[in-house]
């Protein structure tokens, strides 16, 4: 069973939803949030070398999603995709997470299809028209 609580915080360096978030902000704003202070780690998997998250912000910037696994909690793979609410000026993202055993082939590309279904539909309610950041 994996589970989170609503309002939980997690890691914008570290782990599906959060690295979605990055992936739906300006490169600057990434910049300052991975260049300011030391990145935690949360298990092996964590990637903490900002020049090494940047390179992957790159990497999978145009796709609009992420796939992360064991970044945060061990044996958990998690997919998001960025969402950004202009009439807040914020960010953030929708996701799912499943066993990491059973994120490989149809079930995983069916995840990441409903993921990005999914984060277009909220985009169309909150007024979002675009990847990263551009929005009407």
């Amino acid at each position: 069973k994996i589970s989170s609580e609503i309002g939980q915080h997690f890691p914008l360096h570290a782990g599906a939803t959060g690295f979605a978030v990055l992936l739906g902000m300006p490169e600057e704003q990434v910049r300052g949030f991975l260049f300011r202070d030391r990145l935690p780690s949360f298990t092996p998997k964590t990637e903490t070398d900002p020049g090494k998250i940047l390179e992957r912000y790159h990497s999978l910037k145009d796709a609009g999603y992420v796939v992360s696994t064991g970044a945060v909690d061990p044996g958990v793979t998690g997919i998001a995709a960025p969402l950004f609410f202009a009439a807040e000026n914020s960010y953030g993202s929708v996701g799912i997470t499943m066993p990491e055993h059973r994120a490989q082939g149809d079930t995983l590309r069916k995840a990441v299809d409903a993921v990005l279904e999914t984060a277009s539909a909220m985009a169309g309610k909150i007024g979002f028209a675009g990847k990263g950041g551009e929005h009407s």
